[in-house]
């Protein structure tokens, strides 16, 4: 390097390092919204991740603003008078002794003003620490409580992640939890098992503590001492009783979505009471239902509901029952319009998967995930009720007239031949300026369909290129979703690129 670029680049180094950082530019005002937004956008994700996936738990406690002021003195100072960022903390004692997260948790609670809280509270799976806790309230755990208890009135959020021993010790302080909306009890790493397992009851207190979300993963149904009269989500994983899902629908008559993972029998040692039954759930709009159940009372309890307002079922991992002449006959006492229906896992013949279509009229979305029929039979049914009208007059008893997407997944191979490729052609309109009212047809707009591959075997080809060029121009008109796969390959895209025609989708 010569002399003068080693000039020139030592008077760029000064002059650059002289300039004042473009966050000392700024008003302190901008700033403080600055970090506002990437609070908000990083607790966002975060809350979403342990909300729902709950697959990692934080490592360490979580202050954000302790973060942001390590950066330089300045950012300090506008984090440390910003009370909206101290709404959000993470707290995680290592060990019974570690005091640090009291103080951090003592630091963030105080700073936060009067705002509303969102509080995730992480300790090890170990019961024996949670008694611990409970006998001595001077321990960093009860101590912990105490600081946390002090402000319930502010919580919004509260996600605890602990032994069960442990969650009696948050229940609020005096005034209650009168704002909060989003309630979580995370047991992980747990063994459940419905025999011996007993759970301290977790309460709130104050008549206002009404959230409208729960989600609960292996803890007791009825070691969970709520008012349920405001809640409208609810997730339940792994498990609940068949007859404890009554009693929680009867508790919860706000309750629109309801996602279970995991059930059991009713308890042989409680006297469930069987009045008014069947109950009638009027605001109930979506289930998701699923869990290897093997017992004896899974028909009962479809049979033990009127959901007049209910628009998605979804079904997972029941594979032991045969229930759709029980779902069928559910559908045909509520008098409900389902619009979404999944089914995955489940055992069904096609006569009775048949019949549970023809009930739903209303159908906008069907999906069969390991699909047990042969999907050949279902194609040319769909194919051959495509038209809906004749001679200008509605069919009476159209085969589901507003179907817009079908998704299949089969387990085994298909046989991609080019009748199946033009039957899938079939199945939708062919002109895609023509509107639905016109052409008569079902407005299908969908089409997904999914096999596994194998290493011995070729990635099917369709040697009809007219069908080729029809599917892909559907395709890539963005009127339609069209994917076709084996093994994780497009077929489709396969196919064009065999015949030359394949170019990159918009």
């Amino acid at each position: 390097m010569t002399r003068r670029k080693v000039s020139t680049r030592s008077t760029l180094v000064d002059d650059i390092s002289t300039r004042p950082l473009i966050h000392e530019k700024l008003p302190p005002e901008l700033m403080a919204v600055i970090f506002e937004s990437y609070v908000s956008c990083f607790l966002a994700n975060l809350l979403a991740k342990w909300s729902y996936e709950q697959t990692e738990k934080p490592k360490n406690n979580i202050c954000l603003p302790l973060l942001l002021g390590a950066v330089c003195q300045t950012w300090r100072s506008i984090a440390w008078s910003s009370p909206q960022l101290w709404g959000f903390i993470v707290i995680k004692p290592r060990r019974l002794d570690d005091l640090l997260s009291v103080e951090v948790a003592e630091e963030c609670l105080s700073r936060s003003g009067q705002l509303p809280l969102k509080i995730i509270i992480v300790f090890s799976n170990n019961p024996d620490n949670g008694q611990a806790a409970i006998s001595n309230p001077k321990s960093v755990l009860g101590r912990l409580a105490s600081v946390v208890n002090g402000h319930s009135h502010q919580w919004e959020y509260l996600h605890l992640i602990c032994p069960p021993a442990l969650f009696p010790l948050f229940s609020g302080g005096p005034q209650g939890a009168p704002i909060i909306d989003r309630l979580l009890l995370t047991t992980a790493d747990y063994d459940f098992d419905f025999h011996g397992f007993d759970n301290p009851p977790f309460t709130m207190t104050g008549a206002e503590s009404r959230p409208s979300f729960i989600h609960t993963t292996h803890f007791w149904f009825k070691s969970i001492k709520i008012n349920w009269s405001n809640i409208t989500k609810a997730i339940i994983v792994d498990k609940i009783r068949l007859d404890d899902l009554i009693e929680l629908l009867r508790q919860a008559p706000q309750l629109v979505i309801c996602i279970i993972s995991g059930f059991g029998d009713l308890d042989p040692t409680d006297q469930f009471s069987l009045d008014n039954l069947p109950i009638v759930h009027h605001e109930l709009q979506q289930l998701h239902f699923g869990g290897y159940y093997e017992g004896h009372d899974l028909e009962w309890f479809f049979d033990s509901l009127i959901l007049p307002g209910l628009k998605t079922l979804r079904l997972y991992n029941m594979p032991y029952h045969s229930i759709l002449a029980n779902i069928e006959a559910l559908v045909c006492r509520s008098s409900c319009r389902l619009r979404d229906l999944t089914l995955s896992v489940v055992r069904y013949t096609y006569e009775e998967l048949i019949r549970l279509l023809q009930k739903n009229p209303f159908l906008n979305e069907l999906e069969l995930q390991s699909c047990v029929i042969d999907i050949r039979e279902l194609l040319v049914l769909l194919e051959d009720t495509s038209f809906l009208q004749t001679s200008n007059r509605i069919l009476e008893e159209a085969f589901l007239p507003e179907l817009n997407s079908v998704m299949i997944t089969k387990d085994d191979s298909i046989i991609w031949d080019d009748s199946l490729y033009a039957l899938i052609l079939d199945l939708i309109k062919t002109s895609p300026n023509e509107p639905d009212s016109q052409s008569g047809r079902r407005p299908l707009h969908q089409v997904d369909i999914k096999s596994p591959g194998s290493e011995s075997s070729e990635t099917p080809v369709c040697f009809n290129k007219d069908v080729v060029q029809s599917l892909f121009d559907l395709s890539t008109s963005r009127s339609f979703i069209i994917d076709l796969s084996q093994g994780g390959v497009d077929l489709l895209e396969h196919s064009a690129k065999h015949w030359g025609i394949w170019r990159p989708r918009e």
